[in-house]
């Protein structure tokens, strides 16, 4: 058995529809469960519609309710569809829809249960039409909802799984489906908690229902479909000679993501990994690429960079105090950060001082923060680069090391070596003007060589 799991962009027009069609139908594998996400753009669009409903007038909450249902019309004309069946449930959702808007404008609010509710609707409708496409095709298939089995807690907008309960539903209604059926589909996103109120899993969430779903059946195989190759060495808007990475482990798929790469959230697909199923990521629109294999470990014999990744602009805030000892220091500092939440991409210690590297959005926060007042904090807007590798990069490879430096040094004056953040990375914080040539230097000496 295997899980295939398809995002937004890959179901968001007849076209794509037909084109993931066609990906299933000619993966000669015969047991696969289909996970769908809701059609590109439409979650943010209940969503929006969610909140305005509380406030808005009639007109203007039923304009929004019709764009959505019209653009899902479109696509059902569009793939030829003619079934009786498909127009009732389709009129069912789109009822559900107007009747739960009237109902926020009533109450005047909109709660995080409700949120979840009406975002669920963008997955219940991708997979009904996609079901009924494939039928018509003559695929042998079955669509199961998935808040019949993807049990969680009430903790709405960002449920958490009750994993037990989950696998045991999995195992009572969709392994039995397997006996007549060789494909179900069913939606990502979505779950419900034990009273079968509607919940969703939040950020990655069809990412996560497709890797829980693969944990339970044990799954040969999870592939993440979506509009890139797999995962590139570089950004390819940066970098033109960038290319697809074969093969990678969750811990630097992780640190690229939590670095500034636009990949999958690696946490959504940790349930798969801990349980050695290999996530494949690959492309819709071009299903010949082999794509990216995420695995536990992979493999690789020798200390070696795979990838580059930026973050275009962080804060470089210094923290000076006359009286406290370095360890108060950090104490103080790396409590006070984790408060704030904010993305610490770097934190250590520089000639007495304490610095750190932080998303931009939360610097604001430092000079209002009560528990700072007596501190003097400097500010600077910088770059940060990580180069990421398996097999200790920081440590085991002095060579490597050392280039990177020699890179990082050519082109910045007065950088800053980060080293201890990561065993599977070196990082830099640099001058934003001479970031895009340090990475094509990077890219060309450390991966391309």
């Amino acid at each position: 058995m295997i899980v295939m799991k398809f995002g937004g962009t890959s179901v968001g027009t007849a076209d794509a529809m037909k084109q993931v069609a066609a990906i299933v139908q000619n993966d000669i594998r015969i047991k696969k469960v289909i996970v769908l996400s809701a059609c590109s753009g439409i979650t943010n669009k209940l969503l929006y519609l969610a909140k305005k409903s509380a406030y808005i007038d009639e007109q203007e909450r039923i304009s929004l309710i019709e764009e959505i249902i019209h653009f899902h019309s479109d696509i059902i004309f569009s793939l030829g569809i003619n079934s009786s069946i498909l127009d009732e449930q389709f009129t069912l959702i789109a009822k559900d829809i107007y009747e739960f808007c009237e109902g926020i404008s009533l109450l005047g609010e909109c709660t995080p249960r409700s949120l979840d509710r009406l975002s669920s609707f963008g997955e219940l409708l991708s997979t009904l039409i996609f079901y009924e496409y494939v039928q018509e095709i003559g695929l042998d298939v079955e669509l199961v909802n998935a808040s019949l089995f993807m049990t969680t807690d009430s903790t709405y907008t960002s449920a958490n799984i009750d994993y037990d309960s989950m696998i045991l539903q999995v195992h009572k209604t969709i392994i039995p489906k397997f006996e007549h059926k060789d494909i179900i589909i069913t939606q990502g996103f979505i779950g419900s908690d034990a009273n079968d109120i509607v919940t969703t899993l939040g950020r990655g969430g069809s990412d996560f229902s497709a890797a829980l779903i693969g944990m339970a059946i044990k799954a040969k195989e999870i592939v993440i479909w979506t509009d890139v190759s797999g995962i590139a060495s570089a950004d390819p808007k940066l970098i033109s000679n960038a290319h697809t990475i074969e093969k990678m482990s969750f811990q630097e798929a992780r640190l690229l993501s939590f670095f500034g790469a636009k990949v999958l959230h690696p946490e959504t697909i940790l349930p798969a990994i801990k349980h050695n199923i290999p996530v494949i990521v690959k492309n819709t629109f071009s299903p010949h690429e082999k794509g990216t294999v995420i695995v536990s470990d992979s493999s690789y014999t020798v200390s070696k960079i795979i990838s580059i990744t930026s973050k275009q602009a962080v804060g470089l805030v210094g923290f000076t105090h006359k009286t406290f000892s370095i360890t108060q220091k950090m104490s103080i500092i790396g409590e006070f950060l984790d408060t704030l939440q904010c993305d610490t991409y770097a934190f250590g210690c520089i000639e007495n001082n304490m610095y750190a590297v932080i998303s931009l959005d939360k610097i604001n926060f430092l000079s209002k923060a009560e528990s700072l007042k007596d501190w003097e904090i400097s500010y600077k807007e910088q770059s940060f680069i990580a180069a990421i590798g398996p097999n200790n990069v920081s440590n085991k490879n002095p060579d490597l090391l050392s280039i990177f430096n020699e890179i990082i040094c050519r082109y910045n004056s007065m950088p800053i070596l980060l080293s201890g953040i990561s065993e599977y990375a070196l990082c830099a914080v640099i001058n934003q003007k001479f970031l895009h040539q340090t990475l094509i230097s990077l890219h060309s000496e450390l991966i391309d060589q």
